[in-house]
């Protein structure tokens, strides 16, 4: 995916945020920190990421960013997802699964470089209360790039839904 194209889906995510939500479609941020497992030493991930359902359905799209320092060096990851909540009939927990693309960018001692990415993740929202605006979360992802590093993280943290 070349920048440009990257660009010109953030450019439309946010123009997604411009536009006033219809009565059943939710937004959310969520900041997020999380463990990168093909990191021995420098394993901590963060960052933050959106949610924006497509009301009716239970598909929303799901913009990332994720920062992971590595002694000296730096790597940085935008993505654009698309989910899929699996909507059980009862219960606090609400499983997703999603797939996307992304942009990572290696930088600071070694040689920079950037790839596109493919991104397929998984996770669990927690319902805290039937009306809760805030809903912890632990969510899995796995990115992989054709002769690039591929990244298994595992993150958690809370979606604050407006």
């Amino acid at each position: 995916m070349s920048i440009r194209r990257f660009v010109a889906v953030a450019i439309l995510l946010w123009l997604r945020l411009a536009v006033p939500p219809t009565a059943a479609a939710q937004r959310a941020i969520a900041p997020f920190v999380g463990r990168e497992f093909d990191e021995v030493s420098d394993w901590i991930v963060f960052g933050g990421e959106a949610r924006f359902t497509l009301a009716p359905s239970a598909w929303s799209i799901n913009p990332r960013f994720t920062y992971h320092p590595i002694a000296g060096s730096k790597i940085i990851q935008l993505d654009a997802n698309v989910v899929y909540d699996f909507k059980p009939a009862s219960g606090p927990l609400t499983p997703y699964a999603g797939a996307g693309l992304g942009w990572t960018h290696v930088s600071g001692n070694a040689p920079s470089d950037s790839k596109a990415v493919a991104n397929f993740l998984y996770g669990i929202r927690v319902h805290l209360t039937a009306n809760s605006k805030v809903e912890p979360y632990v969510q899995s992802q796995y990115s992989f790039a054709k002769q690039f590093t591929n990244s298994y993280q595992l993150m958690a943290g809370f979606f604050f839904w407006m």
